[in-house]
């Protein structure tokens, strides 16, 4: 899928300089759709909203229990203990998230026809009070990110820099700010002002239910693990709705001998929960950071029977295919198998759960 920026980041990072992080370290694999810097993004956002609001007036923030923000003199400083990023969420996965904020989160609504919410972070993993949605729209070419912030965690005052050295940024102007209840909303004035003033005005009139039962069009129905947004597109249109679906692209097939061999479970790639990590030089050291997948998506026999497919039609990571995943029985596991170059071509097989036999279906 993508390997850009949403556009409000772009344009803000050429103001606010804030240390790189490789994705393929985040993620452990280099997906033709993710070379995006999740951490810089969170951290950008999160110093964003605090200068806006505070530049001048000596803001000083005790946010985030994973990122910290100071403002003094007109400068800032950021420190970065633990994120979690999440990728191509589904309807349950943002529902997971609201249900631990620590405000009443009214999501943004108001988006263009056939926007979709393409990632989320927020910090911390137990109880969120800083959650920055993603979202992107092919056909107006909306790229858009907007943070949420517990407005609580915002509080006037000055503190003392930490003892260990801060990453130090500029602040940077050209945002829009606004509060809806308890939460504070940033949005860059990079996106068209229109696009903004219906956002914040639908915003103003939502319930966090009613924002949530908006969002559910623009979120995933299937689980994708990386690919192509062609296929998973595709593949959403007529994946069966009653199972939990799993869309495995050529990475993710990569790794299942590996995983099979191990009797491992299958990892879910798109949330990375990253945490403890160390300052060297005012600069977060991922390379000894702590970095974790927590959930998964595929039983230790899921994994067996996709790796019992695999052997079976002599399917590999170089194969121009990916693979959907689900159980619709306690009896057996289905796998189709998709052409990226026309996703209408579908192959579908069916494994035995005990036998682990392959059969293709007519």
């Amino acid at each position: 899928m993508r390997s850009d920026f949403a556009g409000a980041g772009k344009s803000a990072m050429q103001q606010i300089r804030v240390p790189e992080l490789s994705i393929d370290l985040i993620r452990a694999r280099s997906s033709e759709r993710s070379r995006r810097d999740h951490m810089r993004t969170l951290v950008l956002y999160a110093a964003l909203c605090l200068s806006v609001i505070g530049v001048g007036t000596g803001l000083a923030a005790r946010v985030y229990s994973g990122i910290h923000v100071w403002f003094y003199g007109g400068k800032a400083a950021v420190t970065i203990d633990s994120l979690v990023s999440q990728q191509e969420p589904t309807k349950e996965d943002l529902r997971a998230v609201l249900n631990r904020a620590a405000f009443p989160v009214v999501l943004p609504v108001g988006m263009p026809a056939g926007t979709r919410i393409d990632g989320l972070k927020y910090a911390p993993l137990g109880h969120p009070n800083s959650i920055i949605v993603e979202y992107r729209n092919v056909r107006t070419n909306l790229r858009l990110t907007l943070s949420l912030f517990d407005s609580s965690a915002i509080t006037k005052g000055t503190t003392g820099l930490p003892s260990r050295k801060a990453s130090m940024v500029n602040p940077a102007s050209g945002l829009d700010v606004w509060t809806i209840d308890k939460e504070t909303v940033v949005a860059s004035k990079q996106v068209p002002a229109k696009e903004i003033d219906r956002i914040k005005a639908a915003m103003m009139t939502t319930s966090p239910q009613q924002s949530l039962k908006a969002a559910g069009p623009m979120l995933r129905r299937i689980i994708v693990e990386g690919g192509s947004d062609t296929v998973a597109d595709a593949v959403e249109q007529y994946a069966p709705p009653t199972y939990r679906s799993v869309l495995l692209d050529r990475k993710y097939i990569g790794w299942i001998p590996w995983l099979a061999k191990r009797k491992k479970l299958g990892p879910d790639s798109r949330m990375v929960v990253v945490t403890d990590i160390p300052m060297i030089h005012g600069q977060p050291d991922y390379m000894n950071a702590t970095v974790n997948w927590p959930n998964k998506i595929m039983p230790r026999l899921g994994v067996q029977a996709v790796w019992a497919f695999l052997q079976a039609t002599h399917t590999g990571p170089k194969c121009r295919c990916e693979l959907l995943y689900y159980r619709p029985n306690a009896a057996t596991f289905a796998i189709w198998k998709i052409s990226v170059a026309d996703p209408r071509r579908v192959a579908r097989y069916v494994v035995d759960a005990k036998t682990l036999v392959v059969r293709a279906e007519r």
